[in-house]
């Protein structure tokens, strides 16, 4: 996997960011790796990282809500390789952008799907907006019950791996 991660300036601490970005790639290459996309071409992702003001621009402009989310995804997914936005060693899926700020406080709150107790660290919580925004990528959405409950579950099998690979395990599945 191909991933760029640009940091906006302030959302996280330069002291963190190594480390996070090995969790974001890591968890993204297990996400597609269970996912198993239908192209031998290497996937190509953006990420950006960014404030609350800075995702409220994005979701103004593309979705006309003036007003900040945890994720957004901007899918580049053709049919065929041969129909890709770029015609060489790479197949690229398309961008997700990260509010850090938002992140930060759905971690403190806990969650609604998994949680180690009453909240949980702001690297699971990037990851799993990661992956939320790698199965937008992929055409998974959650408009419908029915899409709801097909991406749900992809998100729980997907994170239930990267728990175990990459936090030891450590979250549990709330009812």
């Amino acid at each position: 996997m191909d991933l760029n991660i640009i940091w906006e300036t302030g959302t996280i601490e330069d002291k963190e960011k190594a480390g996070l970005a090995d969790l974001l790639r890591g968890g993204l290459e297990t996400a597609l790796g269970l996912l198993e996309l239908k192209t031998d071409l290497t996937p190509e992702l953006g990420l950006l990282v960014t404030d609350d003001e800075g995702i409220r621009v994005f979701n103004r402009e593309y979705r006309e809500v003036d007003a900040p989310t945890d994720v957004l995804s901007f899918a580049l997914l053709e049919e065929t390789a041969e129909d890709c936005i770029y015609a060489h060693e790479s197949h690229v899926l398309g961008d997700i952008v990260i509010s850090a700020q938002t992140a930060a406080r759905q971690a403190e709150g806990g969650g609604e799907r998994f949680c180690g107790g009453s909240g949980h660290s702001l690297e699971w919580e990037m990851v799993f907006l990661s992956v939320h925004g790698l199965l937008h990528l992929c055409g998974y959405n959650h408009e419908t019950d029915e899409e709801h409950g097909v991406m749900s579950r992809w998100e729980e099998d997907i994170m239930r791996c990267i728990d175990q690979e990459l936090f030891g395990g450590q979250w549990t599945r709330v009812e």
